[in-house]
């Protein structure tokens, strides 16, 4: 590689790294146009012996096009040796981007030093526009294209790009309208989904239902007969319902996201979707427990659960269209590793701790480790033969129990079940609290789940799978805090990686809204030159005909969804 070629890249990659990669795919594959000099002597690329810019005189040719520009900001499509996007960016028109086929984008950057406008402007590669979102992405840049003829006249999909522009929708932030649950653990879920909206770049609106808890307790101690109290009931529900109408069609939003349990009934799904405003439910709790979903799921346009297999059976039978597995997470906001002074060591340390509710397989899987120094935290313990190892009969909030996690050396997970004694006989779903003591830097001892190998690489995360194996890690662990240390601190990186609510929302987000009001992609991390070439030289190639054709279904989708 030149001296003239690495600079050009080095600044590209700072740019657009996603451009630098599809570039060295195309050196990789040997697929870059050849240079030949102009009559000028300057250089000019040559595309099956056509040439992308003037034979004669580039330069001159490009500036004389240049000014016929009178728009003050635009998206230049083709870039050729880089003569025409050069003379509108010195001219002062404002340049969005330029469009251009990597390979072609290879040979100028090999053959011109075009530092100067890879500085100000995005290249971005076509082959890329034909990832969801990208084009609304471009669109949004942008309100009209210049084309560079000689580009167009060999890449018949920059030419089709510019013909359907003005009809292409312009990404920008999605309007969501969060909705939680009156009463539950959901509301604490629901709060997590609005701060990770707004963090992934969304607008968003926030219908809180504990408002109108005290309400709803209200109705319960209504005198008078009960199946009066139950018609009362549901008629305040359908006016909570049509409360989340009124507010997502005023605003408007363009995504009513219900968090489980939330106050929509079917006449409420219903009026949104006839309004034109699609509706999600994410059902953060197990849907064996709590069967409130089944008379609603089959209103909503996409339903998501944090359940897998049989579970989604279920879901489909009770008629919902489009179902997808999306586990729970963390709040990094909220879920982080607490520090300790020597008061709240005394208060909240133990050898081993459990935070939670006493369910019945709970009560006896802790028996197996009562000796080990263990302390149970939460209401409802003191009835309970572990009574004695009662911390605080009260429901910890977030900050205390940021505290116990950090202050145990053992944090124990014991997902519910009130029918058996020992673990959960379906253990289809992996609870918040997986998470959360991971993103606290809690080593933690979990029962074995099925989802857990797919979230959770081994010696982030200790399973156990009977009460006599949660006994011996739990010794193994109390005589080796280093290892448990080491554990520890890959389930934190982990989770923060890819377990976060931002990562839901935005996956929920790419599932549920069309391309043009998809927040933005994270880009991947830099890597060598040489990992980037070993990489791209394993890389698929797409011919002209295919790019041209995946761009123009994301066009004719975009169109659609408009």
């Amino acid at each position: 590689m030149s001296e003239l070629f690495d600079r050009n890249l080095a600044i590209l990659r700072s740019r657009v790294p996603e451009t630098a990669a599809r570039v060295l795919e195309a050196i990789a594959r040997g697929d870059v146009p050849s240079t030949v000099p102009a009559a000028t002597g300057d250089p000019l690329l040559e595309l099956h012996g056509r040439p992308l810019d003037s034979r004669r005189r580039p330069r001159e040719v490009a500036e004389a096009a240049a000014a016929d520009v009178t728009t003050a900001r635009v998206v230049v499509l083709g870039l050729g040796t880089g003569y025409f996007a050069d003379a509108l960016r010195q001219r002062g028109v404002a340049l969005a981007a330029v469009v251009e086929r990597a390979s072609v984008i290879a040979g100028a950057i090999r053959a011109r030093d075009l530092s100067d406008l890879i500085e100000e402007v995005p290249l971005i590669a076509l082959e890329d526009l034909a990832v969801p979102g990208a084009l609304a992405r471009l669109r949004a840049a942008a309100p009209g294209v210049v084309v560079h003829t000689p580009s167009a006249a060999v890449t018949p999909a920059l030419q089709a790009l510019a013909e359907r522009w003005t009809a292409l929708p312009a990404a920008r932030a999605p309007r969501v309208l969060v909705v939680g649950p009156t009463v539950g653990d959901s509301t604490g879920v629901a709060d997590a989904v609005e701060r990770a909206a707004r963090q992934i770049g969304c607008e968003v609106r926030r219908f809180d239902g504990r408002q109108f808890a005290s309400a709803q307790d209200a109705f319960r101690t209504l005198p008078v007969q009960d199946g009066a109290r139950a018609g009362l009931q549901e008629q305040f529900m359908l006016l909570l319902g049509t409360a989340n109408v009124r507010l997502a069609c005023e605003w408007p939003a363009d995504l009513v996201l219900a968090i489980a349990q939330a106050p929509l009934g079917g006449p409420a799904l219903e009026a949104l979707r006839s309004a034109g405003i699609r509706t999600a439910c994410w059902f953060v709790e197990n849907v064996r427990v709590l069967p409130s979903w089944r008379e609603v799921a089959r209103f909503y346009d996409s339903f998501f659960a944090i359940q897998s297999g049989a579970a989604l059976d279920q879901i489909a039978e009770a008629g919902a269209a489009r179902i997808h597995h999306l586990p729970m997470a963390c709040d990094p906001g909220v879920h982080t590793p607490a520090v300790l002074d020597d008061v709240e060591r005394q208060r909240f340390g133990a050898p081993v701790s459990f935070a939670g509710t006493p369910y019945l397989n709970r009560r006896h899987l802790l028996e197996a480790v009562r000796d080990l120094g263990l302390r149970v935290w939460g209401d409802g313990w003191e009835s309970t033969p572990l009574a004695p190892c009662l911390g605080e009969p009260v429901r910890l909030n977030p900050e205390a129990l940021r505290r116990v996690f950090a202050a145990t050396r053992v944090n124990l997970n014991v997902h519910p079940a009130a029918h058996v004694t020992g673990l959960d006989p379906q253990p289809d779903f992996v609870n918040s609290r997986t998470f959360e003591l991971a993103a606290c830097g809690a080593f933690q001892l979990v029962d074995c789940r099925e989802p857990l190998p797919a979230l959770f690489d081994p010696g982030e995360v200790v399973a156990f799978r009977s009460a006599a194996e949660l006994r011996a890690l739990a010794e193994h662990y109390l005589h080796r805090p280093e290892d448990a240390a080491a554990i520890a601190v890959r389930a934190r990186e982990r989770v923060l990686r890819e377990h976060t609510y931002a990562h839901r929302v935005s996956e929920l987000l790419r599932e549920a809204l069309p391309p043009h009001l998809q927040p933005g992609v994270e880009r991947p991390p830099q890597e060598s030159l040489d990992d980037a070439l070993a990489r791209a030289a394993q890389a698929p190639r797409l011919d002209e005909e295919e790019i041209e054709l995946r761009i123009l279904a994301d066009v004719r989708d975009l169109v659609e969804a408009r």
